[in-house]
């Protein structure tokens, strides 16, 4: 994971190679595969580049078909499915030595006004000042190793983030296996330009990348397990839906359940709010079982 603001923005600065072609690089890491949040990030940015500017994504679904590696730079083809009138549609795949790795569709859309509702903030909620950061300490210890941490350096691998645990299901969720977090990034997302809607997609592709970061992980609350080098958990599937602006730079409220586990996979949902708006929803099912 980078280790500033400028490091994850430059890992959202695709190099093209001609129109529709992407290449990706990859942060100095010590892990030794690719985060999937950074290829689902990229894959949004690649995208983008081939998009109009007024339109925005309204959701995207991918595939992880294959464990990337740090070792060589990702390459993005982008295929235009669909120019309408509202809508643009655009399918992505990730290629790593010759192999796809990773394949992804987005649906992107004018702005207009039409019917408005939402799911309302869980009542109770305490603010991010007022939780733990998720640092290692003993407040947050649980989560931290359900989460893998122990086997990272922290300020290395999650410094660019301030990760706040609300906590789980017991102190304050009806669901056996919710937890929360409130989350930001450590220092402010500079603005492009004038426009709000050009703005807005580094944002969008910022937050395809935190919601790979502890979905996976509300799999295992249930089960007082943590990822470890006996557990192998992978993300297989992912889905995000964007319903409202945002800023990543702004304290964000990530509640996430998993409502079934069957056959070594296991489903996880998310919702994202910010001043009390839903902003985002988002799935994921990953594969979990016995290395």
């Amino acid at each position: 994971m980078p280790k500033s603001i400028n490091e994850l923005i430059d890992l959202m600065r695709l190099e093209e190679i001609e129109f529709g072609l992407y290449r990706g690089r990859n942060p100095q890491s010590g892990l030794q595969r690719v985060f999937g949040g950074q290829v689902l990030a990229q894959a949004l940015a690649a995208a983008y580049f081939t998009v109009p500017l007024e339109r925005r994504v309204h959701s995207l679904h991918a595939y992880f078909l294959r464990q990337g590696q740090y070792d060589a730079p990702l390459i993005y083809y982008v295929s235009s499915e669909r120019d309408g009138r509202t809508f643009t549609t655009r399918s992505v795949t990730a290629r790593q030595h010759g192999k796809q790795i990773f394949r992804l569709s987005a649906s992107f859309k004018v702005p207009e006004q039409g019917l408005e509702h939402q799911d309302s903030l869980p009542p109770d909620i305490p603010g991010p000042d007022d939780c733990p950061r998720l640092d290692g300490g003993p407040q947050t210890e649980n989560v931290y190793r359900r989460m893998g941490l122990p086997f990272l350096d922290v300020d290395a691998e999650w410094g660019v983030l301030d990760i706040r645990w609300v906590g789980e299901a017991k102190e304050h969720a009806a669901h056996p296996s919710a937890q929360r977090f409130w989350y930001r990034t450590n220092g402010r997302i500079p603005d492009v330009g004038t426009d709000p809607v050009v703005n807005q997609r580094l944002h969008d592709c910022i937050l395809a990348y935190l919601s790979d970061v502890s979905l996976l992980s509300t799999t295992l609350v249930s089960h007082g397990l943590s990822f470890s080098p006996e557990l192998m958990a992978v993300s297989l599937d992912h889905s995000t839906w964007f319903h409202r602006p945002f800023r990543v730079d702004d304290w964000m409220l990530f509640e996430q359940v998993s409502p079934s586990a069957s056959m070594a996979v296991a489903l996880a949902l998310g919702r994202v709010f910010q001043h009390g708006e839903l902003v985002s929803t988002q799935a994921q099912e990953g594969l979990v079982r016995k290395a």
